[in-house]
């Protein structure tokens, strides 16, 4: 008993020596685990983030017309299934000529316009100017055009933050947001759009835009900068749901750097 008494004397005196010193390796070793370098903070020059693709469609759903709006539509629907988060779909529907289309506004027209002279439906712009897909020949023929379009623009990175803050009273929605310059270079002469979509039915109608605003442009954001932008109010309708897209665009090519989709509350 006296022996085991003294060992246990000696066992104790030692591991409250090694306890804290093998603690404190343990600690350090760990410490390689954590994240040195954010990649979404502003601050870190090698900031960057996923780009989601912005894919807009110019249509009318009017039944009378051929129905190639609806193939396209289609198509569009079976992409959206497949990349999900990678990619925002926006229908401005427009009216053609004595084609009426229910949920046209005036603001599409303005949209089209500034990306092409030549306007007609169903007609699909992908991160704003860059790739321009017209017309469809079916819906298999039109999601292979956009899926080809899309594999150049997947997976590429962007130097823009967006992050929305919006609030709703009854039907008006008042929305901010903040945008920050990632990476280690300085931007100009870009704007941010808010798009407000509503989801009307299953079929064609999934990602309808209601109304559009815009912010002034922003001549200049360095990098690691944060800009709060504040757009006018929008008043909504009485169905939904909805959802709000910002677009980050340039002001001098209508390229799209990066957006943002969150749903209205």
């Amino acid at each position: 008993m006296i022996v085991t008494a003294g060992i246990m004397q000696v066992l104790k005196y030692y591991s409250n020596f090694f306890i804290p010193i093998f603690c404190a390796v343990f600690l350090c070793l760990g410490c390689e685990d954590l994240p040195r370098d954010n990649i979404l903070d502003p601050k870190n020059p090698s900031s960057r983030t996923d780009q989601i693709v912005v894919i807009e469609a110019f249509v009318n759903t009017n039944e009378d017309l051929p129905p190639y709006n609806f193939w396209m539509l289609d198509a569009l629907k079976t992409l959206k299934d497949k990349y999900t988060d990678k990619v925002i779909i926006c229908e401005y529907h427009r009216t053609i000529g004595m084609y009426d289309d229910p949920f046209a506004i005036r603001e599409s027209d303005f949209i089209q316009d500034s990306y092409t002279e030549e306007k007609g439906v169903p007609d699909v712009f992908l991160n704003g100017s860059v790739v321009n897909i017209r017309g469809s020949s079916g819906p298999n023929n039109s999601l292979n055009r956009l899926e080809m379009a899309l594999q150049d623009l997947l997976n590429k990175n962007s130097f823009f933050e967006i992050e929305p803050e919006i609030s709703r009273n009854g039907n008006s929605l008042k929305i901010n947001a903040v945008i920050a310059r990632l990476g280690s270079k300085s931007a100009g002469n870009i704007f941010l759009r808010a798009v407000v979509k509503e989801y009307i039915d299953a079929t064609y109608h999934r990602n309808v835009v209601r109304d559009i605003v815009q912010s002034t442009t922003i001549e200049r954001i360095n990098p690691g900068d944060k800009e709060t932008l504040t757009f006018e109010t929008v008043e909504l309708g009485s169905g939904g749901p909805y959802s709000l897209v910002l677009i980050v665009s340039s002001s001098e090519n209508m390229e799209n750097y990066q957006a943002r989709e969150v749903l209205v509350p």
